[in-house]
């Protein structure tokens, strides 16, 4: 087995990672690698190196993605409370109607 290889199977053999998602990760990483070298690369037109330019936010883009990070002000802290409330809320009755019920005493006539 070649070193790519054996450092591309360590990569992906995390059981609480998502192993495609990983996968999509490091290839991006690679590609930017790549386009790095063209974009520095003083011998290339200028048109290539915008495009690569481009194409670098657009993968910045999907790394942004596949780490499962929001837009910037797309999570709002007053929302994230209501959920937590709600949460909380439904926590205690389930567990207040997990609770025997107990009868109470019969009435002695």
């Amino acid at each position: 087995m070649s070193i790519e290889a054996s450092t591309a199977t360590e990569r992906t053999l995390s059981p609480k990672t998502r192993p495609k998602r990983k996968a999509a990760y490091f290839q991006a990483v690679e590609i930017q690698k790549s386009m790095f070298d063209v974009a520095t690369d003083a011998t290339m037109p200028a048109s290539a190196r915008a495009s690569c330019a481009r194409a670098w936010e657009v993968l910045e883009e999907r790394k942004r993605i596949l780490r499962g990070k929001p837009l910037p002000g797309q999570l709002r802290p007053e929302l994230e409370q209501m959920r937590k409330l709600k949460r909380k809320q439904s926590e205690l009755l389930s567990a207040f109607a997990a609770q025997p019920v107990e009868e109470p005493p019969a009435a002695a006539s």
